[in-house]
């Protein structure tokens, strides 16, 4: 079995690690007394956890990279479909899984926020099998710059 904090660049075995990540999310929102929140069934790209008792809504990522890069990739767009990730993500909250850690941020603060000129904006992701290519473009953010940040808190 593959570390749980380590990319494989395939979606089918990386998303097995997004589904850990979004399940331990679930465990502290039903401890914490939010016993109706639940995943989104699917590959729905507005969220993956809601909570009806709070009406609210959760994106959890979970980054395989940052702890060896230092910096929070973040999904904005794709070559062929336009936008994607926290562009067309409508959750609430955003929680970024790096390592043991998760942080949470309201998506539209962090939406504007990497949309800063500073951060570089990268091609990458898995490789399209076909063409070997990537086609994923990310904002790439330092951890050092978010955790500095007063709207970026710890959730675990």
């Amino acid at each position: 079995m593959s570390n749980v904090h380590q990319s494989n660049y395939d979606f089918k075995k990386d998303i097995k690690l997004g589904d850990i990540a979004e399940q331990k999310v679930l465990e502290i929102l039903h401890k914490k007394g939010n016993t109706d929140a639940y995943k989104v069934p699917g590959n729905e790209p507005r969220w993956d956890i809601l909570v009806p008792s709070l009406n609210t809504s959760f994106e959890v990522k979970n980054d395989l990279r940052a702890l060896t890069s230092g910096n929070l990739a973040i999904e904005i767009g794709h070559v062929k479909r336009g936008n994607s990730g926290i562009n067309v993500c409508q959750a609430d909250w955003w929680i970024s899984f790096v390592g043991q850690e998760a942080f949470i941020v309201e998506t539209k603060v962090l939406r504007e926020f990497i949309m800063k000129p500073e951060f570089r904006t990268v091609l990458g992701g898995d490789r399209n099998k076909a063409t070997n290519m990537c086609e994923t473009y990310m904002k790439l953010v330092p951890l050092s710059t978010l955790k500095a940040q007063d709207f970026f808190r710890k959730f675990i």
